[in-house]
């Protein structure tokens, strides 16, 4: 593999990290990392070793943990240090789930939020990690008219009977203008306006009593897992679905890989090979695997196209 980001060596300056957790990588290959142990979100452009970190204006980060883009490249952050969820647009950074200021498991508050995700309509989802729950919180609004105006690169229909359609999401490819559908894209991107509000109270989808210790998938919308992904695994951190169904899940804990479970099948292969556990995981439009390793404060890359899982 390839070192994309941090020296292996706990650091603060641009070309170093400190217990990075969740990472995504955009369209034109540029890296966001939550530098947790820094309280900053660091941005790597593609083929860069020097980060920049990402301004948050009036917002102070506290041991961030989870980070996304939205379509047009605004970034929504799971600040787990303040308990809350924040997002940027047109106006700057505000909180938008679980504002209070404190931790708790009502459905107004989150105890150790970790990562975030958003479903084709643009609802988000957190790992509510002190909590043992997953956590959905509804798009209420898309607009100053309170309509949603969308299309996207999944089909289900919405749990929320105000949304009708998916949201607008990302193309493939780098420096798009346009926006439509892609069966390249593995992660949904939505369009949101900058008067897009979520519901303040959060609906939990599943916690200890609904599912076990393994990893499982489930298509959107729906509360019964297709698949449980076994055997093998020790103390997984991290997983990402591809569009495809292919799952890829940390192993890095004790067997120093990453897994795949292709779609369909009942075994996985490592794909590659890696230092420590893998605090966050993400496959690329190019398809290369990124492994955020927390415990050696480093991100590295590999590209699934080749035969080889070793390190570079």
């Amino acid at each position: 593999w390839n070192t994309v980001a941090g020296t292996g060596t706990a650091g603060a300056t641009s070309t170093t990290l400190n217990l990075p957790c969740d990472i995504f990588v955009d369209n034109n290959l540029n890296l966001y990392v939550a530098d947790t142990a820094n309280n900053r979100i660091q941005k790597f452009a593609s083929g860069q070793i020097n980060g920049t970190t990402v301004p948050t204006g009036t917002i102070t980060l506290s041991k961030p943990t989870g980070v996304i883009l939205d379509v047009d490249g605004y970034l929504f952050i799971v600040d787990q240090g303040n308990y809350r969820l924040i997002g940027s647009g047109p106006y700057g950074y505000r909180c938008i789930a679980a504002c209070s200021g404190s931790y708790g498991s009502s459905s107004t508050q989150l105890n150790g939020p970790y990562s975030i995700r958003f479903d084709s309509y643009g609802n988000i989802f957190i790992s509510d990690l002190f909590n043992n729950r997953i956590q959905k919180f509804f798009l209420v609004t898309n607009g100053c008219n309170v309509t949603t105006s969308t299309t996207t690169m999944s089909n289900g229909t919405s749990m929320n009977s105000t949304q009708s359609v998916p949201l607008l999401t990302s193309t493939y490819g780098t420096n798009s203008t346009t926006v439509s559908s892609s069966p390249s894209l593995s992660y949904n991107l939505p369009k949101f306006s900058a008067y897009a509000t979520w519901s303040s109270n959060g609906v939990t989808l599943f916690n200890t009593s609904t599912i076990g210790t393994n990893p499982y998938v489930w298509l959107e919308n729906s509360t019964i897992p297709i698949r449980n992904i076994s055997g093998g695994l020790s103390s997984p951190y991290a997983m990402f679905v591809t569009v495809n169904g292919d799952v890829y899940v940390d192993n890095g804990n004790v067997n120093s890989q990453v897994d795949k479970w292709a779609a369909n099948t009942t075994a996985g292969i490592s794909v590659m090979t890696v230092k420590a556990a893998c605090w966050g995981l993400f496959v690329d439009i190019y398809n290369n695997i990124y492994c955020s390793q927390y415990t050696i404060h480093q991100v590295v890359t590999k590209s699934l196209n080749s035969n080889s899982n070793m390190w570079i």
